[in-house]
């Protein structure tokens, strides 16, 4: 029986993730189901690099990320661009810019993930790229941010990273694993 026991965790731990409730583990970090996205380590880190603290969606509570999870159908990606001097570069070199937007649909309020500032075009298209090849056929998807300011029935959230089942994306690089 010793063996079958083993056996059976050691081959079939792998194919079955292990059911831990980080909503009731993590109660600050995650503020929807995570459908088997997340790790363990995904909130680990948000706590490790600011206090937890209680989710208030009417604060602006700049410090600690919070992780959300949706039906990627009501999750929209997209961008603007515009042309303006490059901001690393001579007043005279004029280049394409772009701001994204992850916006979230059929929730009240409406949830709005922006960057951090302006990019060069290349950024926001592969990020699109990106957003498109890891939603594919996803069901669900799951962002993280900084919670921003509330007015007229939306929240606005700084972006982190989004996560489905396929991988990560992350305005920090290292802060995904795939």
């Amino acid at each position: 029986m010793k063996e079958f026991i083993f056996f059976f965790i050691v081959f079939f731990q792998p194919i079955f993730k292990l059911n831990i409730n980080f909503k009731d583990k993590y109660p600050f970090g995650l503020l929807t189901q995570d459908y088997g996205i997340l790790d363990e380590e995904d909130l680990l880190i948000d706590s490790k690099s600011a206090k937890p603290t209680p989710y208030d969606i009417k604060e602006f509570q700049p410090a600690y990320r919070r992780w959300q999870c949706f039906p990627t159908k009501d999750v929209l990606f997209y961008f603007e661009t515009w042309r303006d001097n490059n901001p690393m570069g001579a007043a005279v070199d004029i280049i394409d810019l772009c701001a994204f937007s992850f916006e979230v649909k059929n929730v009240k309020p409406i949830h709005t993930y922006g960057g951090r500032r302006a990019y060069k075009l290349g950024y926001c298209e592969d990020l699109k790229n990106n957003w498109n090849r890891l939603t594919k056929e996803e069901a669900y998807v799951c962002l993280n941010g900084h919670p921003g300011i509330y007015e007229n029935t939306e929240k606005n959230w700084t972006w982190e990273q989004f996560k489905t089942r396929k991988g990560c994306e992350s305005y920090f690089g290292p802060r995904c694993k795939d």
